[in-house]
């Protein structure tokens, strides 16, 4: 787990996308880069990461991805548009977490993606870098963003 740029920092696979680039467009890139990244490192199962398109200091768009590179698939969690926050700390963590809670859990990949994308952006709608967001939290948030509720949702 861990953002394109972490890819760029750490192994040297840029993302080739203007770092204000739409969800679309950034996700095409990033599906090459993380392509390339599971031919040369065969060993890797899942590569994931959550996409932050932040609007302003307190508003931020916000998805995830994570790649079976087994099988050479996509799963993408449901985008979350304009959404106002508290502070951005510990949100990447948070995704990670989600997806890991899922896993253990045993759910599929699909549902690991939408739980990391719905823990991660609870925990940017409270103050600090820790949750005491709950299951329950995580699936209602789930639920409000695949129905296409608005950022007002009860927390």
């Amino acid at each position: 787990m861990g953002n394109d740029s972490d890819l760029a920092d750490a192994l040297g696979y840029e993302t080739r996308v203007s770092g204000r680039a739409p969800f679309d467009e950034w996700l095409a890139a990033y599906r090459e880069t993380v392509q390339k990244v599971a031919r040369d490192f065969p060993n890797l199962s899942l590569i994931g990461t959550q996409w932050r398109g932040a609007t302003s200091a307190d508003q931020i768009d916000w998805g995830g991805v994570l790649y079976d590179a087994t099988g050479d698939r996509f799963h993408v969690a449901t985008l979350r548009d304009a959404v106002p926050i508290l502070d951005r700390t510990g949100g990447g963590d948070s995704f990670m977490s989600g997806v890991l809670a899922a896993l253990l859990k045993n759910k599929d990949l699909q549902t690991a993606v939408e739980w990391g994308a719905a823990h991660g952006i609870l925990v940017q709608e409270t103050p600090g870098d820790i949750t005491l967001v709950d299951e329950k939290a995580v699936l209602a948030e789930i639920k409000r963003a695949q129905a296409g509720g608005g950022v007002k949702a009860t927390r």
